[in-house]
């Protein structure tokens, strides 16, 4: 009964294997494909910077605890879909960027061809009201690791703490093999930059052709 089982298993795990290798191959449509999308592998703190894991980031971006005082409320996390961690632009600093490489595996014909757009959503917020802002943006990048175009949000200020959700969508255009995904925040060099981002999400669409 034990050999039984041990060779079940082993056929399943050998199945699993082969399945999530398959979904590798092939950037999967509609499912978002940012990693640590709200920055939850970060060890989140209270405005110090700290690393924040499969993430870039430059100047004084960290993560941040939800309901950390001075900075938005757990409340805010509940109302926007978020955990325990979210993206900060940082103290004492006129801007910073949080970024992310993304590959898009198996859909090379398919977007030559037109046949595939991006869908973007972000969490953005601000608790100023003196000009500090919030933006993502996602560059599309070739073969050779040239940037062919960007689909950008609009930009976020003063939102009274809040953090409304930001959506965007647009053709990916011919030849991209990758995207870089980029959180930038503005403010006034040696004040804080009090932006916000959470839930990042991008994903693969079918497009108009």
């Amino acid at each position: 009964m034990r050999r039984m089982w041990a060779a079940g298993a082993a056929i399943l795990m050998c199945l699993t294997l082969g399945g999530l290798a398959e979904a590798a191959a092939t950037t999967p449509l509609g499912f978002n494909f940012t990693m640590d999308s709200g920055a939850e592998a970060a060890r989140g703190g209270r405005g110090q910077v700290v690393p924040i894991p499969l993430w870039k980031t430059t100047s004084t971006m960290t993560a941040v605890r939800y309901g950390t005082p001075g900075f938005p409320s757990k409340a805010v996390a509940r109302a926007a879909k978020g955990e325990v961690n979210f993206f900060y632009c940082g103290a004492n600093t006129a801007g910073s960027t949080a970024r992310q490489r993304v590959r898009i595996r198996g859909r090379n014909s398919l977007i030559d061809r037109g046949g595939l757009a991006l869908a973007t959503t972000v969490r953005i917020g601000s608790s100023s009201t003196d000009g500090d802002a919030g933006q993502m943006i996602v560059r599309f990048i070739n073969g050779a690791g040239d940037t062919i175009g960007q689909l950008q949000t609009e930009t976020v200020q003063a939102t009274g703490g809040s953090m409304p959700r930001i959506k965007t969508s647009g053709p990916i255009p011919a030849g991209t093999r990758a995207l870089q995904v980029i959180l930038k925040g503005t403010g006034t060099a040696g004040t804080s930059c009090d932006v916000y981002f959470d839930n990042v999400s991008v994903k693969l669409v079918r497009g108009t052709s």
